[in-house]
């Protein structure tokens, strides 16, 4: 990641780095980005043996990365919305 990766780019990467040591299939794990104008959305698909432990404990990790890749979004000036494929 050098100096001109966008947020989205940052943010995908955080997440695939602090999730892979939980998952058991990390490189079926899929993040799709929805780039606007001055906003973006983060899908994550996990494999379905690994969304227990992508989502956590009543949504606990996801939630928690969410925080994160707000903050992302927030320092790099882009309002940045994280969510699931599934909906948790």
């Amino acid at each position: 990641m050098g100096k001109e990766a966008s947020a989205e780019a940052v943010a995908a990467e955080f997440i695939r780095m602090v999730t892979e040591p939980f998952i058991t299939h990390p490189s079926d794990l899929v993040l799709d980005s929805v780039i606007l104008r001055s906003e973006s959305t983060i899908t994550a698909k996990p494999h379905d043996e690994d969304y227990g432990q992508f989502v956590g404990q009543n949504s606990s990790m996801l939630r928690a990365l969410c925080v994160l890749v707000r903050e992302i979004g927030f320092r790099t000036g882009r309002t940045t919305f994280c969510g699931n494929d599934g909906g948790a």
